[in-house]
């Protein structure tokens, strides 16, 4: 369901894959084609062909737009924001580089330190909000497995992020800053730099084991 609504979603497939769940492509596969069946059933195939036209027309419409605007927090707008003035169109290339960028950093981070299953799951569910463009606060509740291990774990550090970005949710608030120091403050993406720490300390504190040479012989053998 989150993969045909939101495309962000699709991050779901790479947990799919690296995890080699078979069963979960199969789920998807037959719950997408149930819900797209339903659209086909109301409005038919040319209904549909256009309903879908207009839907990618309203993303490509909006997504420019507003990608540079104080709410999003993602990490393609932390990219862009060194490089642009706060409410500026980028560029249809410059956007999809940017969105490259960002999911080529993430799974590259996660390819080279291979985190463990509790971690892996739990960055794979933060990076559907952190990976969109118009990730704003509310997205943020992807979060929750993330900050969950947190609170599991021991180690200060943790507990040091978990009270930044409570201290950063509790404080950035435009009824306690007021409205136009508010919007000043987000553009400097507190939230995003809050939760990309997180993600960062997840990937070091869960990063798996090191083969060695030795190590990658013997299984081979």
């Amino acid at each position: 369901m989150a993969i045909v609504l939101k495309p962000p979603g699709l991050m779901f497939l790479l947990l799919f894959v690296r995890r080699r769940h078979a069963r979960a492509f199969a789920v998807l596969l037959i719950a997408s084609a149930a819900l797209w069946l339903l659209v086909l059933l109301r409005y038919g195939p040319s209904g549909t062909v256009a309903l879908v036209h207009e839907w990618s027309a309203l993303v490509e419409r909006t997504t420019a737009p507003w990608v540079l605007g104080y709410n999003p927090q993602g990490l393609p707008t932390v990219l862009l924001a060194p490089f642009f003035p706060v409410d500026a169109i980028p560029a249809p290339a410059i956007l999809t580089l940017a969105q490259l960028s960002a999911v080529a950093l993430f799974v590259g981070a996660i390819a080279l330190l291979r985190p463990r299953a509790p971690g892996l799951q739990a960055l794979f569910i933060l990076g559907v909000a952190l990976l969109s463009p118009h990730a704003w606060r509310a997205n943020f509740v992807l979060a929750l497995p993330a900050v969950l291990l947190a609170v599991s774990s021991r180690e200060r550090v943790g507990w040091l992020l978990l009270a930044a970005i409570g201290l950063v949710g509790a404080v950035v608030q435009a009824g306690l800053l007021g409205e136009p120091l508010f919007r000043r403050v987000m553009t400097f993406r507190p939230f995003a730099l809050a939760f990309i720490a997180l993600a960062a300390w997840i990937l070091w504190t869960q990063r798996g084991p090191r083969r060695t040479g030795a190590a990658e012989m013997n299984s081979g053998t």
